[in-house]
């Protein structure tokens, strides 16, 4: 009996152990890692959209073409905001987490700020989160060509 017993327990654990290592595989294969290559190359990527919006709106002849290209460019910050917060390295996550729960489109934040009064109402916001927007610009400027 004592033998079935620390054979059950020892295939108990052998399964515990290879279910923990399969998670572990798979949060590492499920997003991009926290480093300064992700989080360069996911403000890259929004950089080109958001200029290429605001040059749109900005060459626009037409205000209603300009603003829902402005419409476009916010919403694609937004986004920004989240998969920064998810890959930002350790030395700007506390900053990036910061605007995404601001300015963030999965941000309970930012529907409440859509629902209250548009940008407008998003100024608190920017002034309660303009030393982490400044941080970020700062380790942007310095990190990402």
């Amino acid at each position: 009996m004592r033998t079935m017993t620390i054979t059950r327990t020892g295939t108990l654990l052998a399964a515990a152990g290879i279910g923990v290592a399969a998670l572990t595989g798979l949060a590492a294969c499920s997003g991009e890692e926290r480093s300064e290559e992700s989080f360069c190359s996911t403000v890259n990527d929004h950089r080109d959209q958001f200029t290429a919006a605001m040059d749109t709106v900005t060459s626009s002849a037409n205000i209603g073409d300009g603003l829902n290209q402005a419409g476009d460019a916010f919403n694609s910050l937004g986004d920004m905001w989240s998969e920064l917060a998810d890959v930002a390295p350790e030395d700007i996550q506390d900053d990036a987490e910061t605007m995404n729960r601001a300015f963030g489109s999965d941000s309970d934040e930012a529907e409440e700020t859509e629902r209250s009064g548009g940008p407008l109402a998003g100024l608190s916001d920017a002034l309660g989160t303009a030393q982490s927007a400044v941080n970020i610009n700062t380790y942007v400027n310095e990190h990402c060509s």
